[in-house]
């Protein structure tokens, strides 16, 4: 990744900060934590915690562009058949999901591996 030259577009990173704050608000509630009281006892804004992730952000948006790329070179996709059947199976299990997000997510997620699984056999 130091080797990896690349502007970052800022959406990406706002999408990496909104995926970790989401992340965030999702563990405290399931501490049965209110999210707010959360902010105050920890000492920190929304903001603040965005300008603390942002290095951590633009690093995950530079993996996942390096990752898109090498997917889009090798053409390391999943086959319909896979993304169907996980969609489906996270829909049964999140059945207020959207179902468009959720099919994102999920071929991310797969080509990611197949991605991992390409460079890992490259050795």
């Amino acid at each position: 990744m130091k080797e990896t030259k690349v502007e970052i577009p800022e959406i990406l990173i706002e999408s990496e900060l909104e995926k970790m704050l989401s992340q965030l608000k999702t563990d405290v509630e399931n501490a049965k934590i209110d999210f707010k009281t959360y902010l105050i006892k920890s000492g920190k804004t929304e903001e603040q915690l965005h300008d603390e992730w942002k290095p951590s952000a633009e690093k995950k948006a530079k993996i996942q562009l390096t990752l898109n790329k090498i997917a889009s070179k090798e053409n390391l996709y999943p086959n319909k058949e896979e993304l169907q059947k996980e969609v489906v199976h996270l829909l049964e299990h999140y059945k207020s999901a959207d179902p468009e997000r959720v099919k994102i997510y999920v071929e991310t997620v797969l080509t990611n591996e197949k991605v991992m699984e390409f460079l890992e056999n490259q050795k």
